[in-house]
């Protein structure tokens, strides 16, 4: 593992994230991963999206979804252009083939990043890109609140308290499903949080 000089000498860091806004195209969603990148290049560093899920996309206007990627990949773009992140971004359609920024321009951003965040599983895939970014933070945004079954007019408990707990990176995987099984059982067996049900 590489050192990270740019965080040790200097606050600006080169940050992948990955989220899951063509898979989800809601404002929700799509917030949460805007969140992250519009306050990150806010503090300073440099951005990049990705979405490498394995996954079709869902896309409303036909209720379905969908191996045609073209819904997703115009959404992201219109969801980020507007921020200056309209050339930041890559989508890894279910097949492989990669839309807006290639796979080569992703490998580049990923060779001089300091820090991958995946939020919510964006990114299934440990490709060897992402392996050479050396700190990585998975990021699980799901939470009862407002969550299935929440009633819209009831408060969560306050304060809101989250926390953060740094653990064992996972080896690359050439089956994405046994990745995230293997993570989901570590989480589940160390990571306990109670559930506060409505």
């Amino acid at each position: 593992t590489r050192s990270c000089t740019r965080c040790e000498s200097g606050p600006a860091v080169k940050i992948l994230v990955a989220g899951i806004i063509a898979r989800y195209p809601f404002g929700g969603v799509t917030w949460c991963s805007l969140m992250y990148l519009l306050g990150l290049r806010g503090l300073g560093h440099e951005v990049f999206y990705v979405e490498d899920t394995g996954e079709c996309i869902y896309d409303p206007v036909e209720n379905t979804l969908s191996k045609d990627p073209a819904y997703g990949t115009r959404y992201i773009h219109e969801a980020l252009a507007p921020f200056d992140l309209g050339t930041s971004w890559s989508f890894v359609n279910w097949d492989g083939t990669w839309h807006g920024a290639s796979r080569e321009t992703v490998a580049a951003f990923c060779a001089e990043a300091d820090l991958y965040i995946n939020l919510s599983g964006g990114s299934w895939f440990w490709r060897d890109e992402y392996a050479r970014i050396p700190r990585a933070v998975f990021i699980d945004t799901d939470s009862p609140y407002l969550g299935k079954g929440w009633p819209v007019w009831r408060l969560p408990p306050l304060p809101i308290r989250f926390s953060v707990r740094l653990g064992r990176r996972f080896a690359p995987a050439d089956d994405y499903l046994a990745l995230r099984d293997e993570v989901q059982a570590y989480f589940n067996a160390g990571v306990h949080v109670p559930r506060t049900d409505p």
